[in-house]
């Protein structure tokens, strides 16, 4: 493996790819509009898009339908496309449960905004080549940041040097010719990572959400242990602002929910020799929340 020091490496290294993913991200066609529900240009999956194209042909109505489906509740499960349309379109064995609801939601959203859908699937498929094709993140780093050093003179640093490993990684020229594209390759990559931290942000935002509306609904299992409940958040410390704002405009009320919750946390202790999911320790446990004025 190599890395960046400030001395010529010694075994072969990938080249960096000039341009960066602005520049692969074009000339991969990820902009190329595509002919509707044709997916000849797809890899891997287009089987079974070209199965559930196919299987709505045979239903009527059946494109509509998709693209205005909801899910609907069975108590507290929801039950994907388990109604009389929904049961018509039948797709070729090779399907889970899961993957034929997994197909079907996608196809609904290809309906609803195929140029939309089309990109996105591009876009994931030419990064992922691009990622084989670039060099690691840290190579770009390490070499903008001597070249940053050595344009602004804030450190001392070996040109020479510095340009015989930028050479080794395919980048020849000047340091005023060089210096402008790891600029532009360490500005895109640090835009990305910014945009990924916002997704892994957003992602543990709705699955908090998604805890904290089940646990409105069972507040009982808040009490789980000693320490707090086994399915996450295991306490009311996790509960974010953000989603105490969400909450309280879902559920008015909920932060003197959890309040009271916070407080029962505090006193709650089960008689020796009870345990939590016995007859005795669910009974105490309603018995107890009902003090505090927590429904079960």
């Amino acid at each position: 493996m190599c890395t960046l020091i400030m001395s010529i490496p010694m075994i072969p290294c990938p080249k960096i790819y000039v341009g960066g993913w602005a520049r692969f991200r074009e000339e991969s066609g990820v902009t190329k509009t595509e002919p509707v529900e044709d997916f000849s240009w797809m890899r891997g999956d287009a089987g079974y898009y070209e199965d559930c194209r196919e299987a709505l042909n045979r239903v009527e109505g059946a494109r509509e339908y998709l693209k205005a489906y909801v899910a609907v509740a069975d108590g507290e499960r929801f039950v994907d496309f388990d109604d009389p349309i929904g049961r018509q379109i039948c797709l070729d064995s090779g399907h889970s449960g899961n993957s034929y609801a997994r197909i079907l939601w996608s196809y609904k959203a290809l309906l609803n905004d195929w140029d939309g859908w089309v990109q996105a699937q591009k876009e994931r498929m030419a990064f992922e080549k691009y990622t084989k094709l670039q060099v690691r993140s840290s190579v770009i780093t390490n070499l903008y940041n001597g070249f940053k050093a050595l344009a602004e003179a804030t450190d001392p640093v070996d040109e020479t040097k510095l340009l015989e490993i930028a050479s080794s990684y395919g980048l020849r020229g000047t340091s005023e010719e060089i210096y402008p594209i790891l600029s532009h390759l360490y500005t895109e990559h640090m835009a990305r990572m910014a945009l990924q931290a916002e997704e892994e942000d957003r992602r543990e935002h709705l699955s908090l959400i998604s805890g904290l509306k089940w646990k409105y609904k069972h507040p009982s299992r808040w009490f789980d242990t000693p320490w707090g409940s086994t399915i996450s958040p295991s306490t009311p410390k996790s509960i974010t602002e953000e989603a105490y704002v969400e909450m309280e405009q879902l559920y008015p009320g909920y932060r003197d929910h959890i309040d009271r919750v916070k407080t029962a946390l505090i006193l709650f202790q089960l008689p020796e020799g009870v345990s939590r999911y016995s007859y005795a320790g669910e009974a105490y446990t309603s018995d107890f929340l009902s003090r505090y004025g927590i429904r079960v």
